[in-house]
Order: structure tokens, then sequence, then C-alpha cells
């Protein structure tokens, strides 16, 4: 094991498919040693779907625990899953013809992961109370903003440029997201919030209490206001209020 090298408390990335590792580019690297192997073994590297099992190299339950123990981005896995349940983990290729991760939905559809996700995936190591928290709150609310876009397909440019449409409009809180839960915790108890949440049946994503999570959806229904802005407006916007949080 890696860890008869380090002292246990220095290894941030535990259990990255059986193994313990200091950095995040170790284990990115062990992960697509795995990968690969999984790929060479038998005529694995024929097939264009590889389904991960318990008998593949890389195993199913390995990518699981990557992603209840170490996945930090509750808006990517929301966009990636389209609000379907993950059936299993697969190996596809990619435009390169290299082996990336994926999974399979419900609907037999199929999402890749890029390299970079695995990354996010990774995340920062142990996640601490404050990150499962702001995860578990921008679940709850994502449906908000599709609703928003969903009522709002008429618009055709950015609302701060001439930018149409056809390059790509996305959802934003004209009153910066960071600030409506800043004022919904000046009300409500922010450990107890912490305290309430709890791992969805699929264990990929953090989810509040049902009493918290109704408390919390119908404040930021009440306080949210949305915008669609062309990526660069929304960039150069979400830019300043991270600049403005720092001072």
């Amino acid at each position: 094991m890696h860890s008869n090298f380090f002292d246990m408390d220095t290894l941030k990335y535990k259990n990255i498919c059986g193994e313990d590792f200091k950095t995040k580019t170790k284990a990115y690297k062990f992960f697509r040693s795995l990968v690969r192997e999984t790929n060479n073994t038998d005529l694995n590297c024929l097939e264009p779907v590889i389904n991960l099992t318990e008998e593949t190299v890389l195993k199913n339950s390995h990518v699981i625990n990557l992603f209840e123990n170490y996945l930090i981005d509750g808006d990517w896995y929301g966009r990636k899953t389209k609000g379907q349940t993950i059936k299993n983990f697969v190996l596809i290729k990619d435009d390169y013809g290299d082996r990336c991760l994926g999974f399979k939905l419900e609907d037999d559809s199929i999402e890749s992961i890029t390299a970079k996700s695995y990354l996010i995936c990774f995340g920062k190591g142990t996640q601490t109370d404050d990150e499962k928290l702001h995860s578990a709150m921008r679940h709850e609310v994502k449906y908000q903003s599709h609703e928003y876009r969903d009522r709002n397909q008429h618009i055709q440019e950015c609302f701060d440029c001439p930018c149409p449409k056809e390059a790509g409009l996305e959802v934003d809180h004209v009153i910066p997201y960071k600030t409506i839960v800043d004022s919904f915790f000046t009300i409500h108890d922010r450990e107890e919030f912490k305290k309430s949440m709890n791992k969805e049946v699929e264990g990929l994503y953090w989810r509040l209490r049902e009493d918290h999570r109704k408390i919390w959806r119908e404040y930021h229904k009440q306080h949210a206001k949305f915008q669609l802005l062309c990526k660069e407006c929304h960039k150069h916007k979400t830019k300043q209020e991270r600049s403005k949080n720092d001072k």
C-alpha cells in the first residue's frame, strides 16, 4: 500500500480504487493506469463500451466510491445526469480513440467524463462540511434555474450585450447566489443545516433533510432573480463578484 511511505494524516486521497495517495496528481495517474489495464485485458480493447463490474480491473464499486467521497461539483453532476439515475459506470472511446470514463443513465444513454472532470471527482481530498452544504444547497434549487430557462426560450440575446442566443446563453443570478445564501443564514442556523445533510440513495451527491430542503427552496424562490447572459458576460460578472468577496 502507498500508505506505508507517508504518515496517514498527510494522505488526503484515501481509498482511491483501494490505494491511498498524498497528492491528486499521483491519485490521478494511478486511476489512469487502471483504465489502461482494464482496456488491455482480454479483448476489451475491441469493445466500443466496456461495462465496469466487480470482475474488471477498474471496478464499478471503485468509481462509486470516488463519487461518494470526492465529488464536490453538484452543478456538474446535475448537468451530466439530466435528473436521471446512473445505472452503471463504463469505459468508452473518446474522439481520439483513447479510453475515458463514462456512465450509463436510466434511458441507456451514455455520458462521458473528461479527464479534467476526473479531477473534479477527486476534488480536494476530504470534503469539509461547508463544501458538502454548498453542494447540497446548489443541488436543491437547480431546478428553479432550469424552469426559468424553459420559460424564456423566446429571449434572443444576452442581457448585457448583443451576443445572440445561438452563441449560448447561461442562467445567472442577478443578485449573487452567495448573497442569497448569506442572507438565508442570518435567519436560519447554518450548523443545523450541516447536521441535516445525507447522501442520495445513489450515494452520488449530498441532499438536505426534507424539511430543510423545503425551507431553502422556498426562500431561494422568493429572493432569486435570474437573467440570461452569454458565456463571456457571465464569466466576467462571476469574476467581479468573487473579487468583491475576496476583499
